[in-house]
């Protein structure tokens, strides 16, 4: 069995880009990731009651670098660098390890421009086309021999959202898809709780910077990366692929679902005069 852990990110401020990230490892990859995980969240904790400070229920992307909820008040005039530093000691758990990390990322913008009719739940389904494309990179992944041992099937988790409706919707038509030869890999997705699930803490660091540098390229349009997701992608067993849609993507997609209802359309009028 291979296990696949996913999360999403976006601003919820100014919604540019919407993401999803997930990981996928064999099992003994994710033994060893979430044990690491574990310890080196009870050492920062342990150092933060020893000076007094509130212990963190679990590593948050989002609130850590805004320096929100329970990471208020971090990297202050004492310690500039800890959020750095304990990004740096999160990350360590997972370099070297065997991980596939995909992203994909949703121009909220475009999206509705060519689908209106999405708009009235943009980040639905958003996170439901983004989820999509992940699994199916996942399931030619999962059926590579030189990465996997054969037969091997995939469990899905996500991080409980609004949108468990939209992410069910993506992982059922996956797996109906005759048309797809890697459908049968895929056997269940389940919603779980970051707080208790850890496993779930790595896919939120991962979607987070993946979505920051899709966010990055296209609206700044560096070649650079940035540093964390560079320290990232030059780990050698780390595969590491972050790609997004915007409306030229969409206008292609409109065009196909066009196509195929028109085909619909036109068998079932043959069906009729038969």
């Amino acid at each position: 069995m291979i296990k696949a852990f996913f999360d999403e990110s976006w601003n919820p401020n100014s919604p540019r880009m919407f993401a999803v990230a997930g990981i996928l490892a064999s099992v003994d990859e994710w033994d060893e990731i979430e044990t690491g995980w574990r310890i080196a969240l009870n050492e920062k904790n342990a150092e933060l009651v020893s000076q007094g400070r509130k212990p963190i229920s679990r590593y948050h992307s989002s609130e850590m670098n805004a320096k929100d909820g329970e990471f208020k008040g971090w990297s202050g005039p004492d310690n500039p660098q800890e959020n750095a530093q304990f990004d740096q000691r999160m990350l360590s758990v997972i370099r070297g390890r065997k991980i596939f990390v995909i992203s994909f990322a949703v121009v909220l913008d475009d999206m509705v421009k060519v689908f209106p009719e999405w708009a009235k739940d943009e980040r639905g389904y958003a996170y439901g086309y983004s989820f999509l494309n992940c699994l199916l990179k996942f399931g030619r992944i999962a059926g590579n021999s030189d990465w996997f041992e054969s037969g091997q099937q995939i469990k899905a988790w996500y991080d409980q959202c609004e949108w468990n409706g939209r992410v069910l919707d993506a992982f059922q038509k996956i797996k109906s898809d005759l048309t797809f030869s890697e459908n049968w890999r895929f056997d269940t997705v389940t919603p779980d709780s970051s707080v208790t699930n850890v496993c779930l803490q790595v896919a939120d660091m991962m979607v987070y910077d993946c979505w920051r540098e899709s966010e990055r390229v296209m609206y700044d349009g560096k070649r650079k990366m940035g540093k964390f997701f560079a320290e990232l992608v030059k780990v050698e067993k780390h595969h590491i692929c972050a790609t997004y849609a915007n409306e030229r993507v969409f206008q292609e997609l409109r065009k196909l679902l066009e196509k195929k209802i028109a085909a619909k359309l036109n068998d079932d009028q043959k069906a009729q005069s038969n």
